[in-house]
């Protein structure tokens, strides 16, 4: 099984999308969300390539009708691993998860101010939101891979007589 996807190579990223696709299915259950309706669009590389990380997600929830688009960026250089696409899989869950939550006050604030003031207040919302779901993402990935551990190696365990 591949470690990482060489995103120079078309065919590593057909692969990466169908782990990361795989990856968000898990998540979706366990978060709950199978009567949402996702919508994961492939966009074109990016132009402003991103430091971090090879790949990027902007999600569009809608606690209300239980829609998501996700609009996903792979770059054409660079890598990612395994572990760093199951992490991303679950930080966008994560943020459908907790739409309900945060949505309405957005929805609230951009009637009751200007725009020039919520561009000011927009970083200010997302900003804790973003913080949570990337140390629960960071926590919830480890616990489930270290869960596999322990399972793979419990599978091969065979108690000898007498125990």
């Amino acid at each position: 099984m591949r470690e990482k996807f060489n995103f120079s190579n078309k065919r590593q990223r057909v692969q990466a999308r169908k782990f990361l696709d795989k990856e968000m299915l898990y998540w979706r259950t366990e978060f709950f969300l199978k009567s949402w309706v996702f919508r994961i669009i492939t966009e074109e590389e990016r132009t402003t390539p991103n430091e971090e990380t090879c790949i990027h997600i902007v999600t569009q929830p809608n606690p209300v009708y239980k829609q998501a688009v996700m609009h996903v960026w792979f770059d054409t250089d660079g890598d990612v691993s395994r572990l760093e696409l199951e992490e991303i899989a679950c930080h966008e869950m994560l943020h459908v998860a907790l739409s309900p939550i945060s949505m309405p006050w957005e929805k609230l604030l951009k009637q009751k101010i200007t725009r020039h003031e919520m561009d000011f207040v927009t970083p200010l919302l997302h900003a804790p939101e973003e913080g949570v779901c990337e140390d629960l993402a960071f926590i919830l990935v480890d616990r489930r891979n270290r869960n596999r551990f322990l399972k793979a190696r419990l599978k091969g365990f065979r108690p000898k007589k007498g125990q």
